[in-house]
């Protein structure tokens, strides 16, 4: 749905099956330490996290 969702939306795509959804997937960030994240790895697991609860894709 991620790289078609936009098509769907235009009218490009049309969905042949809409009561059919695909099972949810998780996204993970692996770091190796908390100690030790640099601002900026935070920054963007922080970043990435407010994105995705936004757009469930």
């Amino acid at each position: 749905t991620y790289l078609s969702n936009i098509y769907l939306q235009s009218g490009q795509l049309e969905s042949v099956l809409p009561d059919w959804k695909p099972n949810d997937l998780n996204i993970y960030a692996l770091y190796s330490s908390r100690k030790h994240l640099s601002p900026a790895v935070r920054a963007f697991i922080d970043h990435s996290e407010d994105y995705f609860k936004l757009h469930p894709w």
